[in-house]
């Protein structure tokens, strides 16, 4: 009984942990471990037999009980740091564009991007800012990147601060989500905050922005929608689906009549307290079959200024004049809501409704709800 020469003992250990770290390192975990077990005993198998056969006494506790569970060990946890890193950069990626619950979903089963729907409970935020083709138009295509991307920083700020989503940009428009599984007051008030707040900044954005000028108009909506991957081939978009949607988009856009610049259904602020908002009648806005009892939102309870809850009892007032079709009272408390608290968009809107209402000749039946006919 003897041993190799020390070259060929050296060669061995060599090859034997550059084999079981490389093949570890290549294949998947579970086949990592079967196979560093098969080659330890095919290794076991091949020593005993030189040594019965030939005499030769090779290595055998160094390449089987250290070598082998070190090697495979180095190998699967090399691995393991390579994954948690790819996962985080897919996630730091993915996160501008899918809530974390998806992501989570996604990093498990990539064809979950594909097949993925759920029905939920929650509110829709949507945004459109004035000028905003007129900016692109006289802007140099950097200088305007720069300008809308600072923008947008702008209004992503407030979504995330108050646990919305944005859930899509198209232009100059984005669309944020509040999204729960069932009828819950906290995501609506989360997103009226964001709501105001993000014309807050709006507003400190314009003012340092010189000339180029972007106004935002804001539109709210809740009920229940589909969260789904939209799209087909190999292009998907995971977005909300469904009326609550649209209707968002409708009511953002029932503000360029009605003079505002943040409207809310009822749906929105059932339930919760906390805001100051002005009732501004039942619309029946384009595309739709049913009415919407519309509010604008005008800030939190605890900084409304007299003068702004003075504003919304006089607004009511004249309101009810208009329901009760005393279309002269309401011409009048309207125009005195103008001259006492300056130029107000939604008794503009009113006066020049009631004015032709009562000059027109028509015999129809007097329908409280208000028909707008444009998008």
């Amino acid at each position: 009984m003897r041993p190799p020469r020390f070259s060929i003992f050296l060669l061995t250990l060599f090859l034997w942990g550059m084999a079981i770290g490389i093949f570890s390192r290549i294949l998947p975990a579970i086949i990592s471990i079967i196979f560093t077990i098969g080659v330890s005993v095919l290794y076991l198998v091949a020593i005993f037999y030189q040594f019965t056969d030939a005499g030769l006494w090779y290595p055998l506790i160094i390449p089987l009980f250290i070598q082998a569970p070190v090697a495979l060990f180095i190998s699967l946890a090399w691995r393991y740091f390579d994954t948690s890193k790819e996962r985080n950069k897919i996630r730091t990626a993915f996160a501008y564009y899918l809530p974390d619950n998806v992501i989570d979903k996604l990093l498990d089963n990539i064809s979950y991007v594909r097949t993925s729907s759920q029905h939920v409970y929650g509110t829709c935020l949507n945004t459109d800012a004035k000028q905003y083709t007129t900016l692109a138009e006289s802007m140099e295509p950097n200088d305007f990147q720069n300008f809308i991307n600072r923008y947008y920083e702008v209004i992503f700020e407030p979504v995330k601060k108050h646990n919305g989503v944005v859930a899509n940009v198209v232009g100059d428009s984005m669309l944020a989500m509040w999204v729960t599984t069932h009828l819950h007051e906290n995501s609506r008030r989360d997103a009226c905050r964001a709501a105001i707040d993000i014309q807050r900044a709006v507003n400190r954005f314009n003012q340092s922005s010189g000339e180029s000028q972007l106004p935002t108009r804001i539109g709210l909506h809740s009920g229940n929608f589909l969260l789904s991957s939209i799209g087909a081939i190999d292009h998907y978009e995971y977005r909300p689906v469904g009326d609550i949607v649209n209707t968002a988009t409708r009511i953002e856009g029932l503000n360029k009549f009605l003079g505002t610049w943040v409207l809310v259904s009822d749906e929105v602020l059932k339930g919760i307290e906390g805001f100051l908002a002005r009732y501004l009648g039942s619309f029946l806005l384009a595309g739709k079959s049913k009415p919407l009892g519309i509010h604008e939102l005008l800030c939190p309870m605890e900084e409304a200024a007299q003068r702004e809850k003075d504003l919304c009892e006089s607004f009511s007032m004249a309101l009810d004049a208009y329901k009760k079709q005393s279309l002269d009272e309401a011409i009048d408390k309207f125009s005195e809501i103008s001259e006492t608290y300056g130029e107000d968009g939604p008794s503009h809107f009113y006066m020049t409704l009631c004015k032709k209402y009562r000059d027109s000749e028509t015999t129809e039946p007097w329908d409280r709800v208000i028909k707008i006919d444009i998008k």
